[in-house]
């Protein structure tokens, strides 16, 4: 995947690699729980490249995910009765939603089964979601 533009950007680019898979549909399409796995380290990667396929982290006002557009995605998808409570959640979000189970580079067998066993949990914010 590239996400270049300008040719300024271009000259200082540096190759990013990521690969995504779904794991869960959330409010009707609305939104969705993914797993990223990192080819590349760069800075900003996961978030640079959901907003380049049109899909920013919730939360993430750099990259597009801002909280008006999650309303606006949300809202419709969710019952009028509970609109209060998605526009409380969604206020009380201070960063993207975006949380690290596993951190590592080059892990043996050994040190990754250690890690799964030891899993970090999910701000409760996010539990929430």
């Amino acid at each position: 995947m590239a996400a270049v533009s300008g040719s300024n950007a271009s000259r200082r680019a540096r190759q990013a690699a990521s690969r995504y898979k779904v794991i869960e549909i959330l409010a009707g399409g609305g939104s969705a729980l993914v797993e990223w796995r990192l080819e590349t380290g760069r800075t900003h990667q996961i978030r640079v490249h959901a907003k380049h396929l049109g899909i920013p982290l919730l939360g993430d006002e750099i990259y597009g995910g801002t909280k008006s557009m999650a309303l606006s995605m949300l809202r419709p998808r969710t019952r009028s009765s509970c609109h209060g409570l998605l526009s409380s959640l969604v206020s009380k979000i201070e960063r993207p939603c975006l949380h690290a189970l596993y951190l590592g580079k080059g892990l043996s067998i050994l040190t990754l089964e250690r890690m799964r066993s030891s899993r970090a949990p999910y701000q409760p914010i996010l539990q929430k979601f």
